[in-house]
């Protein structure tokens, strides 16, 4: 991995992270395999692998074989930067739209967004704005109770 860092104003710099290749993405193994990628990222844990994302999605998670099995496979995902934006709309959690500090509780409601679009093959939630999203959720999952408000 290389970083490359650059200044792009006097108060702020953008890092960015240079990876090895990788053969393909999530989306494009999902368009392949489906049914069979799901149950081989079922047994994906994002917190042994870090504490919190912050940008999971299926565009950042990358698919390789493993060195010493022939049929077992890794998912994984890069370490995005701390951002003010915390994931993309579609993935991002009640919670984060409602203002709460990101925890680890918001990759699994990220990948529980893209187990269902690999099952659905489409999106479950494409709001175009943070009220829209939380409607679309609501909507299809109901209000949750006062007390679980932030």
């Amino acid at each position: 991995m290389d970083v490359c860092a650059t200044a792009r104003t006097d108060r702020e710099s953008k890092v960015t992270l240079v990876f090895e290749h990788v053969d393909q993405d999530l989306r494009t193994e999902m368009e392949k395999s489906g049914a069979q990628l799901l149950l081989e990222m079922l047994t994906f844990n994002p917190h042994k692998r870090i504490s919190a994302f912050r940008a999971l999605q299926h565009s950042y998670l990358q698919k390789e074989e493993e060195p010493h099995t022939k049929k077992r496979s890794v998912i994984y995902s890069y370490q995005m930067a701390l951002t003010p934006v915390v994931v993309t709309l579609w993935y991002r959690a009640p919670e984060v739209l409602l203002q709460s500090p990101y925890a680890a509780p918001g990759d699994l409601w990220s990948v529980g967004c893209i187990f269902a679009e690999m099952f659905y093959r489409k999106l479950l939630f494409c709001g175009n704005s943070e009220a829209d999203q939380l409607g679309k959720i609501f909507d299809l999952i109901g209000l949750p109770p006062e007390e679980d408000w932030p």
